[in-house]
């Protein structure tokens, strides 16, 4: 084709590019890529010698004025890092479903800093410690269907009680 140009291995080899005299990238003949690695295992293969230091990023996409996102994998972690004051949003179905915000607080199923460290958009649940649920305000302990604004189920503690402002009521069984 006249209108591209083509570096062609004939032979079912792989091709390999090296500088100082170390292999850096190797494609394979079945079209894997690997990069630090002369076995790439998948499509696109990154390897470093250094695997213990973060500061030896396998991988780092940055714009050039090192502004943009980071991405960095190394020493058993993943680091997804917002340039300036980014938010990292993740999704699924082409939705938005968590944003952490510049400022390190977090939010479920909102788009909008609120202003807590942590912001649901819909009920929370817990499993296996604390139960509780929201729904139209209300809060339950124990329950996941809270008739009241306060809804427990089970024996509860409290060390201080302020009734200064208005009564409370205590209801020791529920007909």
């Amino acid at each position: 084709n006249a209108s591209e140009s083509r570096f062609t291995v004939l032979a079912n080899t792989p091709f390999a590019i090296s500088t100082n005299n170390t292999e850096r990238i190797r494609i394979t003949s079945g079209g894997d890529v690997g990069i630090g690695t002369t076995s790439p295992t998948a499509k696109f293969t990154v390897a470093t010698a250094d695997a213990t230091s973060i500061t030896r990023n396998a991988i780092s996409i940055t714009d050039q004025t090192n502004t943009g996102a980071v991405i960095q994998i190394g020493n058993s972690v993943i680091n997804i890092l917002p340039g300036g004051s980014s938010a990292l949003a993740l999704g699924s179905n082409n939705t938005e479903r968590l944003r952490i915000f510049a400022n390190g607080r977090v939010g479920v199923n909102t788009t909008t800093d609120a202003g807590y460290q942590l912001d649901v958009n819909g009920t929370l649940r817990t499993v296996n410690g604390a139960n509780f649920a929201t729904s139209s305000g209300s809060v339950g302990i124990g329950t996941t269907s809270p008739s009241e604004v306060l809804h427990v189920v089970g024996r509860g503690r409290f060390t201080t009680i302020d009734s200064t402002s208005s009564p409370i009521n205590v209801l020791t069984s529920v007909s």
